[in-house]
């Protein structure tokens, strides 16, 4: 004869409901802490991947992924995919990153240049993209005398 289940009560499904929340987290925020903190590259990318794998890959853990792979791999089409799901689900960090990304990689110049608006809006947009924006607004718009406040910005910031 089976065993019977009971059934959970309202307070022991959302103690289950937190523990599955705080595994997932675990999972996404061990992949940043490895590269993040101590620079254990290969070992980053499997937790991202656990976290992918587990539908569980946040919009922060994207961004940083995607720096992982673009900087440290140098697999810049691959982290295109993450910066924009990252930067779609509101990341601030992500819109910069992904407004050069797209300009200097895939020179998608109008895609660019929406992403490096969105990051001034957010006031996150820092002076490497800064750069990269203000070199887009010369190089491709025509813009000099905006394209050269741009540049003057991210010199100002020390880049």
């Amino acid at each position: 004869m089976a065993k019977r289940q009971r059934k959970l009560t309202a307070a022991e499904k959302a103690k289950k409901k937190r523990s599955i929340a705080t595994d997932v987290k675990a999972i996404y925020q061990r992949g940043m802490q490895l590269y993040l903190e101590k620079n254990k590259i290969n070992e980053a990318v499997e937790w991202f991947k656990k976290a992918e794998e587990a539908n569980c890959l946040l919009a922060p853990a994207a961004y940083y992924f995607g720096l992982l792979l673009y900087l440290e791999k140098g697999e810049r089409s691959q982290s295109l995919e993450y910066f924009q799901k990252a930067a779609r689900e509101g990341y601030d960090l992500a819109y910069g990153e992904l407004g050069s990304v797209l300009y200097l990689e895939k020179a998608e110049i109008d895609e660019a240049e929406k992403w490096f608006k969105k990051a001034e809006e957010a006031g996150c947009l820092y002076a490497p993209y800064a750069y990269d924006y203000g070199m887009l607004l010369i190089e491709e718009r025509g813009d000099i005398e905006k394209g050269n406040r741009y540049l003057d910005k991210a010199a100002e910031d020390g880049y």
